[in-house]
């Protein structure tokens, strides 16, 4: 069973809030290599923050404008949710482990990292408010 806190303030049981995470997750995988960059920036919020394992980050203008103009091209995604923790009613953090494949400037690199996103439901709808990798350096 995944790790969950204990008074989830989100009223979901630890069963709910892991299938959010992964609803959630997989929603975003699934956009992030179709190419739409419309439907991806409605699943970001305005506050996003994006941090990308090479120390650089970006908000959700320029990581939209990045991928939109082919920067990043992701071709595979698979997230591995290893813990997920409610941060009150409106947010919910993911930890986990994230295999990639994706062009960066037309260098296709295959990645694995650990990862932590934060999700914030704004308005009603849930939206990536923050990301954070950092690659392993002994892959398991």
């Amino acid at each position: 069973m995944p790790d969950t806190n204990t008074t989830n303030e989100l009223a979901l049981n630890d069963k709910q809030l892991f299938n959010m995470a992964v609803e959630l997750e997989n929603k975003r995988a699934s956009l992030m290599t179709t190419g739409d960059a419309d439907k991806l920036a409605q699943i970001l919020s305005d506050d996003l923050y994006y941090a990308h394992s090479s120390g650089t980050y970006e908000g959700k203008r320029d990581y939209i404008e990045k991928y939109r103009t082919g920067v990043f091209v992701y071709r595979e995604f698979e997230a591995e949710i290893k813990a997920v923790i409610p941060l009150g009613p409106e947010a919910v953090q993911i930890n986990g482990i994230v295999r990639l494949e994706v062009a960066i400037s037309g260098v296709i690199k295959s990645m694995e990292s650990i990862y932590l996103v934060v999700w914030r439901r704004e308005r009603g709808t849930w939206r990536l408010l923050s990301h954070q990798t950092t690659l392993l350096r002994n892959p398991q």
